[in-house]
């Protein structure tokens, strides 16, 4: 009897301890919050404009003309952030490909 009484009360020890052990996964720090980021991508063809000396630049699919300033403001009124900037000269004209991200 004094054995099984014994054992009864490790048990309960036993039980008690490890209930009030913290899983494993409660100990990690959080996970850290990774900034979100959206793309765009920008492809205009610009000319100098020999009077102005300036670029004057439309996209493919319009016929508009713009200049590289408003293009490039146009966009960061919205946000978005030019991170880089491709150059190829074509007989149209040069051909830009700009990168912009924001949050």
């Amino acid at each position: 009897m004094k054995r099984l009484m014994l054992s009864f009360l490790a048990l309960v020890l036993v039980i008690a301890t490890l209930s009030a052990c913290k899983p494993a996964s409660a100990t990690l720090p959080p996970a850290p919050q990774y900034p979100v980021w959206q793309y765009a991508t920008v492809i205009i063809i610009c000319q100098v404009d020999s009077k102005n000396a300036t670029l004057v630049c439309h996209k493919p699919e319009e016929k508009d003309l713009t200049t590289m300033e408003n293009t490039l403001n146009a966009m960061g009124s919205q946000g978005w952030e030019m991170v880089s900037a491709s150059r190829t000269s074509q007989e149209a004209g040069d051909l830009f490909i700009l990168f912009f991200k924001r949050k």
